[in-house]
Formats: C-alpha cells, sequence, structure tokens
C-alpha cells in the first residue's frame, strides 16, 4: 500500500500469534511500515531542518554595537520559528535597533507583523530590568516596541527605554510564521 501519510493516517493490520504469514504478506506488511517510515522521515526532514534542532545563527544588527556577541539560533516547525537572541554589553545605540530574522517572516493578512515572545533589557547603571514587545517590520526584519510612559521603538535616540550604554545588554526568545 502506498502510505496515507501526511494527509490522513494510516491503517496498518496488526499480526497475532495465529495469523498466518499471507493476510497481509509478511513481505507487504513490511513494505507498508518501511512507505509510512519514509513519509515520517520526509515530513520531519534531516540534519539542521530536523524538529527539535537549534541551528546558530548571525543575525545583521542595525543602529546598536555589541562589544562581546550576539549568541543567535533558530528551529522551526511546519510554519513556525522558534528565534533565540542574547547580546552581552551593548557599546553604543544610535536609533531603532533592529535584528535581521533568520527566516522570512508572514507579513500578510492577519498573521503579519506579529511574533510571540519575550523580549528583555538590561540597564546596568540602574540594575533595571525593562519588557518589550518583538514587532517583525518587514518579512526579514525585527524590531522591539517598548510600552511605557512614551511608546516607542527601543533605541530610538538611543534612550528608548533608557538611555543605552556600556554593559547594557538584551535578548528574547520569539516564535513567529513564516512567509
Amino acid at each position: 500500500m502506498a502510505t496515507n501519510f501526511p494527509g490522513s493516517l494510516d491503517s496498518f493490520t496488526n499480526p497475532s500469534s495465529s495469523s498466518t504469514l499471507d493476510s497481509p504478506s509478511h513481505a507487504a506488511q513490511h513494505a507498508n511500515i518501511n512507505d509510512a517510515m519514509e513519509a515520517v522521515q520526509t515530513k520531519l526532514g534531516t540534519g539542521a531542518g530536523t524538529i527539535g534542532e537549534w541551528t546558530g545563527y548571525t543575525p545583521t544588527i542595525t543602529n546598536f554595537t555589541v562589544a562581546s556577541g550576539p549568541t543567535a539560533e533558530y528551529a522551526t516547525l511546519n510554519d513556525l520559528v522558534f528565534f533565540r537572541f542574547q547580546t552581552t554589553y551593548i557599546s553604543s545605540v544610535s536609533a531603532r535597533m533592529e535584528i535581521s530574522l533568520p527566516v522570512a517572516g508572514d507579513t500578510s493578512g492577519d498573521r503579519g507583523f506579529r511574533a510571540f515572545g519575550t523580549v528583555n533589557a538590561y540597564d546596568s547603571s540602574l540594575g533595571d530590568t525593562y519588557v518589550g514587545i518583538p514587532v517583525i517590520r518587514t518579512s526579514t526584519t525585527l524590531a522591539i516596541w517598548y510600552i511605557g510612559n512614551t511608546p516607542n521603538y527601543w533605541g530610538d535616540g538611543g534612550t528608548v527605554p533608557f538611555t543605552w550604554g556600556a554593559g547594557d545588554d538584551f535578548g528574547f526568545s520569539i516564535v513567529y510564521t513564516r512567509a
């Protein structure tokens, strides 16, 4: 039998101790299971594309300089992209901070410009932590929106959500829909 997966689940005949080897035949039983397993492996992929396997990524960062790092990695599951990013010590910020996405994001219809997750920044001079909202600005660019007394993109003017300087850092873990 050809497999039905991933369109639907296959139905296999499990032999019992009293089953003969001809209903289905022993060879057909193996062929059916082999076809189904090949379909599962095709769906899951191999190498870096395998579900659950994180892939290192070097993002393009715009309007800010990092003294060391950043570290970034991503994994995909169907149309979802899981993306983690962490800086260690930002040395300067000149304008809205932007980070390139590892996989183009879907900006169409009601799924456009959405990313879900947690974004945190640490102001080393005050010892304060700030929370931001990830926003996919274009299909290839992520920015972080700050909601506070003066809502704005992080880094605007080098002062949102605080005056960025040496020793400050930020990171995020987000999920978004691929294009």
